[in-house]
């Protein structure tokens, strides 16, 4: 659920009444969506009175809009609800209802796309690059699990509470060269395409900002079983059978997870640490041990570690005394926090599948 004035997460609870300025005073609109972004219901913090033999029992939340979709977008007849009063909808983007009418025309800002025929307006910009696709088509027609980012890249979803970070992650990096060679063009090879498969998740950790899982460790994971095991599976949006399933199949899987805790800014950071010191090996079949992970950290943020030979490399430098020299503080000083509101680059994931 969420507040679209500023992406506030809102949890509502069923038996409690909605929180506002009270009755009749409207000062927040929320919105209800699926794990696709689609808009499904909207409401305000105005709220109505439930009462019984006068007797005010409860509240309940008043509703301005409903609607559901067929799978490319269209909205149903005879399931949607003052649908108009909305601004945005399918996949969260903005509807044009003076285009093509209610619903039937959407801004992916970069191509305008019609959820009637499931096919964008124009042709895929990055249609050079991408020959093996068709131009107009939506989310590879992927639609159940995937959503089209902004008419140009394909995002998998598989854990809702992932997708606001990998949005922000993959904005930051895409709007810097450097960024988008050493972060995603590098574990992008066309040759992995349908082979490797990488999950992202949050969660709440103690000991660390994120910590990265081979196959190796996901396979122990699974074959264990126990309750923090299963964990790992449900913050990564999938299940051991599936996991296993894929890995018969000869597909390699790995993962990132990162603290749910830290804002933002920190999340892009920890998951660029996780791309650019532990991923890449691990997607190059490098066996991951305590060890291997501690030489990675030297490797990253040296001459930190030569100068500071009572620190255990387990452990990263703070911000302040990463070396601009590193190759860890070339990413994060250098070429990190960049404005993300203008693109210089945009990138396809589908050239393997992301999944979070």
């Amino acid at each position: 659920m969420q507040q679209r004035t500023n992406i506030t997460n809102y949890v509502y609870s069923g038996s409690s009444p909605i929180r506002g300025s009270g009755v009749g005073v409207v000062a927040k609109r929320y919105e209800i969506s699926n794990h696709l972004g689609n808009v499904l219901t909207t409401f305000t913090d105005q709220k109505k009175e439930l009462q019984n033999a006068n007797t005010v029992t409860g509240y309940a939340a008043i509703i301005k809009s409903s609607q559901d979709y067929y799978p490319f977008g269209m909205i149903m007849n005879g399931r949607n609800y003052n649908t108009s009063e909305y601004r945005f909808g399918f996949n969260g983007q903005e509807k044009t209802d003076e285009v093509s009418g209610v619903g039937n025309h959407l801004d992916f800002k970069y191509r305008g796309y019609d959820s009637k025929t499931g096919r964008f307006w124009s042709v895929d910009p990055l249609f050079k690059d991408y020959t093996w696709n068709s131009t107009y088509c939506f989310a590879e027609n992927d639609v159940i699990r995937a959503k089209d980012l902004e008419g140009l890249e394909k995002l998998i979803v598989n854990n809702p509470n992932a997708f606001d970070n990998a949005m922000y992650f993959y904005k930051v990096i895409s709007s810097d060269d450097i960024l988008l060679k050493i972060l995603y063009k590098d574990i992008s090879k066309p040759e992995l395409k349908d082979k490797v498969y990488i999950y992202f998740g949050v969660a709440y950790m103690q000991e660390a900002y994120g910590i990265s899982y081979s196959e190796e460790s996901l396979t122990g994971a699974a074959e264990r079983g126990n309750g923090y095991d299963n964990y790992i599976f449900q913050t990564l949006g999938i299940t051991k059978e599936i996991f296993l399933e894929r890995k018969k199949q000869g597909i390699k899987q790995c993962a990132v997870i990162i603290d749910e805790g830290n804002p933002s800014k920190s999340k892009v950071k920890t998951i660029a640490h996780e791309i650019n010191l532990h991923l890449k090996n691990i997607i190059k079949g490098k066996k991951v041990t305590n060890k291997s992970y501690r030489e990675e950290h030297k490797k990253g943020y040296e001459p930190y570690y030569k100068n500071n030979p009572s620190v255990d490399p387990k452990y990263t430098p703070d911000d302040s005394e990463v070396p601009s020299n590193s190759e860890q503080g070339k990413i994060e000083i250098n070429h990190y926090g960049l404005e993300i509101h203008s693109f210089k680059n945009k990138v396809k994931n589908e050239i393997f599948y992301i999944l979070f």
